[in-house]
């Protein structure tokens, strides 16, 4: 009995693998679940638990990324605040951040398809000169001349 005991367990037991890439960016490598380009092959990590060095239980773990995920939160809202606030526009911004920034635009061209929606703001700026804001689902992808 004791020994299918431990047969079973060592069957539940066994560890995980995940798909991780290893980058490198500038002289550091880092690892990530997210190629770090088109042609990446993903390197075999045996993950298992390891004990927290710092004597924190799981939960503790927990709440330290959700701490720091809202100050992730913050840090974007700030940057999101200055970059209005100096008339500027960042990746990222929503349509009522552009709003606030630049204002309402001159025209709007949108297309709709089963990628999402695409928007073009244009902002004439003088006699021959405009700006155009790229939208893709929302969000600010670029602008230019």
């Amino acid at each position: 009995m004791k020994i299918s005991s431990i047969l079973v367990l060592t069957l539940f037991i066994s560890p995980a693998y995940a798909a991780v890439y290893k980058c490198k960016e500038g002289d550091k490598v880092v690892y990530t679940e997210i190629p770090c380009t088109f042609d990446s092959k993903p390197e075999k990590i045996k993950e298992s638990y390891v004990p927290d060095p710092r004597g924190l239980t799981k939960a503790q773990i927990g709440a330290l990324r959700h701490n720091q995920s809202v100050l992730d939160e913050q840090k974007w809202e700030r940057k999101v605040f200055l970059a209005i606030r100096q008339n500027n526009i960042i990746k990222g911004m929503t349509y009522g951040d552009v709003r606030r920034s630049w204002g309402a635009p001159d025209d709007i061209n949108s297309t709709t398809g089963s990628y999402g929606t695409h928007q073009q703001w244009v902002y004439r700026r003088g006699v021959a000169q405009s700006q155009f804001v790229y939208f893709e689902n929302g969000v600010v992808t670029g602008w230019g001349d």
